[in-house]
């Protein structure tokens, strides 16, 4: 089922995942022999939301019209108090490389693409969503193709995955931490494991110590109105704070992300 106009919302399932899936094109998207794909993944659902409900609380179709991008987001719903069924099924290799691949077979059906094979993947997601982004940042399918991650609110354990994804050089890794979400000191964790392996990064500094310790207050956080062009063109690792509500980040900050080539201002 399809509907709206700009972007078009098609939800339906594919039999490599066991729930509902979200796919939204821009109203301007250019068919190509391959798409780039943004593959966002949300949180905990123990609130028992539907996919409609997440399009609409986290305004995802707006945010994708919103960023420029001409891409073709997907989002798969997961039933129950964790994202059990985002791991499970995208988090094997063959589990991954099954779904956007007929995900993307739909797209050919639909003529927006004329092969099966993503272009590029940008992977991004909110909460619990952590969990199933570290699996999949580590599987090894298309690799080579996935070079952005986008946290919102989501390290909740600072997994080797995404150290490893931010020592290529060729990877953008980007996280947003609110004064409630709880991600405060893993962030940290992760900040600090950048630093042991030699990788600078833009940005606020919650925490000076992590991982277990103690944490120590950093009072020099800079705000997100403090980055400019530079800092948000030239840095592919970044850490900001946003001192709004947990869910609240997703609509501010997924299309500041997802932007190509832009800055926040």
């Amino acid at each position: 089922m399809c509907l709206g106009t700009d972007p078009v919302v098609c939800t339906g399932r594919v039999p490599a995942y066991p729930n509902d899936v979200a796919v939204v094109v821009p109203a301007e998207f250019h068919s190509r022999p391959r798409a780039d794909v943004i593959l966002y993944l949300h949180g905990n659902n123990a609130s028992n939301r539907t996919l409609a409900q997440y399009l609409s609380d986290f305004q995802l179709p707006q945010a994708l019209k919103a960023s420029g991008r001409d891409a073709i987001m997907v989002v798969p719903l997961s039933v129950g108090p964790v994202t059990q069924q985002h791991e499970a099924a995208l988090g094997p290799a063959a589990g991954y490389r099954a779904f956007l691949t007929q995900i993307l077979d739909r797209a050919r059906q639909g003529g927006l693409v004329s092969e099966v094979e993503p272009d590029s993947i940008t992977l991004a997601g909110h909460s619990g969503a952590y969990r199933g982004l570290s699996l999949i940042a580590s599987n090894g399918v298309w690799a080579d193709r996935t070079r952005e991650l986008y946290l919102i609110d989501s390290i909740y354990a600072a997994k080797d995955s995404f150290l490893n994804f931010a020592k290529d050089p060729s990877h953008r890794l980007w996280h947003v931490t609110t004064p409630h979400g709880g991600t405060q000191v893993q962030a940290s964790c992760l900040q600090l494991r950048l630093k042991a392996a030699g990788l600078g990064y833009f940005g606020c500094e919650i925490y000076s110590a992590a991982c277990g310790s103690a944490p120590a207050v950093n009072v020099s956080c800079r705000p997100p109105t403090d980055v400019g062009p530079t800092d948000w063109d030239s840095t592919r690792l970044g850490f900001l704070y946003t001192p709004v509500a947990h869910d609240a980040a997703v609509p501010q900050w997924l299309p500041r992300f997802l932007a190509p080539g832009a800055h926040i201002h």
